[in-house]
This record gives C-alpha cells, structure tokens and sequence, in this order.
C-alpha cells in the first residue's frame, strides 16, 4: 500500500502543480490575441493527453486508498472526498476545457476568430474551477497520507 500512496501523491502533486501552474503564470487575459492563441495551442499540445491521463491514475489510486482505510471513518471520508474532487476536476476538463481545446488547435493564431475572447474566458472560469477542485483534492490526499500512515494489514500502523 506505501507504493500505491506514493505513486498517488506523485500523479496528484503533478495533477494539481500542472493546474496551479497555469492558473499562476499562464492568464491568457493580458496577452494578444496571437499569444494567447500559441500559448493555448502549446500547452494542449504538451498536456491534453498527459495529464488526464495522470488524473485518471490519481483517482484509482486514491479510491484504492480508501477502500484500504474503510475501518476508519474520518480516513475514508478524506480519501473519498479527495477522489471525488480529482473526478470534478477531471470531469470539468473533459465537458468544458477540452471541447474548446479541439477547436483551439485549428485556429491560426494570426487571426484567431472573432469569438476567441469570450472561449478564452470561458476556458479560463473552467480552468478556475478545476484548478481549486484538483488542489483541493491533492490537500486532502496528502493530508489523509501524513495523518493515516499505511496500514500493514494487522491493524499495525507504519510510522516513518
């Protein structure tokens, strides 16, 4: 169970990084048109498939989490929650973010169409959501991490 609480801390903490990241340096709404266009193109480009991919794992993982720390409530709650966060992230960025990704990628950006700004800004109030639902989560995960240790199956608890 270590390596399952490990590996979903590095798919989670890359998860929500990913999503804090951009939220803090890439806000499209002081850029022109054609920089926020190539910088939107860029970025699907390197993790359209990467990091739903990495959500994906994410959740299995914190869901194998809970399931493996049923007998304490407060514990499952938090895994529970945490996963069920990591999915409204996910779940925002397949229905709202990757839609206007697709049509994104066949804009030229030296003449994005007229109605850019207001896709851009709606792309930008999804991401907002998803960036505080998936940091939300990743606290959680790595908090019920620290405060549960892994369990060796006997009831013992590992303590670093």
């Amino acid at each position: 169970m270590k390596i399952v609480r490990i590996v979903a801390l590095i798919t989670g903490g890359l998860v929500a990084g990913s999503m804090f990241g951009i939220w803090r340096g890439y806000n499209p709404s002081a850029l022109s048109a054609a920089a926020s266009v190539e910088q939107q193109q860029q970025a699907i480009r390197g993790l359209n498939v990467l990091l739903p991919i990495l959500g994906a794992v994410t959740i299995l993982l914190t869901m194998a989490i809970a399931a493996h720390a049923r007998q304490k409530r407060l514990a499952l709650f938090t895994f529970v929650v945490a996963a069920l966060l990591f999915t409204v992230s996910g779940i925002v960025t397949r229905v709202h973010n990757q839609p206007i990704n697709s049509i994104v990628m066949h804009w030229d950006a030296r003449t994005p169409p007229p109605e850019w700004p207001g896709m851009r800004e709606t792309w930008w109030h999804w991401h907002l959501i998803r960036t505080f639902t998936g940091v939300t989560g990743f606290f959680l995960l790595a908090s019920g991490v620290v405060i549960w240790p892994a369990s060796d199956g006997a009831g013992k608890e590992h303590h670093p």
